[in-house]
């Protein structure tokens, strides 16, 4: 049974590299903003603009998660956290359940809710892909590196590179400069390799499916791809919100 309306939510996607919030006001999400891993609880209720009736949690980053929780405690702002307080409710068909994280199955929950059978490529810290059946089953997907990791590294361990890499958006394929040839080696390359993933998944599997792109790397890279239907840059939150509504 769904729950019954709350006046004000604050929804927040706690992650590896920031903190993704949401304000929902009367059932609806009215506005998205970012945080740092740092943030202080009163900090976050204040970004929020007014003081929420809940704060809902998913969260790959447990250290922060359980900082903001002692933060909370006194607050009078109940704090309710995805997959501990209130089940995430897709089928999941791993091996191990109990492995795969919160992060990953609100948005294969939300892109079932959207487009039914669905791939979702999350470019955040990590890239992943998420692969859900048409009957709502969660079967798994693939992780490898993000954007920002790949120029982290090529920034520490190539001595001759700028210390600071900071791929420009749209760069040509043939690169007339450092910073051109390192633009189009990262985003035409991660947008190459999403493309090949997303033909290799088509080819292992017996159904179709929607593939979609969200994460904090995808403005850059979905203009690039050619196998990706769809960007929503927000679907852990909507999964989320869709989680917590049951």
């Amino acid at each position: 049974m769904a729950k019954k309306a709350l006046q004000r939510l604050l929804l927040a996607d706690i992650g590896n590299s920031g903190i993704d919030c949401a304000v929902v006001v009367n059932d609806k999400i009215t506005a998205f903003f970012n945080a740092s891993l740092n943030v202080r609880f009163a900090e976050l209720v204040e970004k929020a603009g007014e003081t929420p009736e809940k704060l809902v949690l998913a969260s790959v980053n447990p250290p922060v998660s359980e900082r903001l929780l002692r933060d909370a405690a006194g607050s009078g702002i109940e704090v309710m956290v995805a997959g501990k307080d209130f089940a995430i409710p897709i089928k999941c068909g791993l091996n191990r359940p109990n492995e795969v994280g919160a992060d990953r199955l609100l948005v294969a929950l939300a892109a079932h809710r959207r487009f039914g059978a669905s791939l979702v490529v999350d470019c955040g810290t990590a890239t992943t892909f998420d692969l859900v059946s048409a009957e709502g089953v969660y079967l798994g997907g693939a992780i490898t590196v993000g954007l920002g990791i790949a120029a982290d590294a090529l920034a520490k361990r190539c001595a001759l590179l700028p210390p600071s890499i900071s791929p420009k958006p749209n760069p040509p394929l043939i690169g007339k400069t450092t910073e051109e040839a390192l633009s189009s080696g990262l985003l035409q390359g991660f947008a190459a390799m999403i493309d090949g993933m997303v033909q290799r998944f088509r080819q292992t599997v017996d159904f179709e499916f929607c593939p979609v792109m969200t994460g904090g790397s995808s403005a850059l890279l979905f203009p690039l791809c050619k196998n990706i239907a769809d960007f929503i840059p927000h679907l852990v939150l909507e999964g989320l919100f869709f989680a917590f509504r049951g």
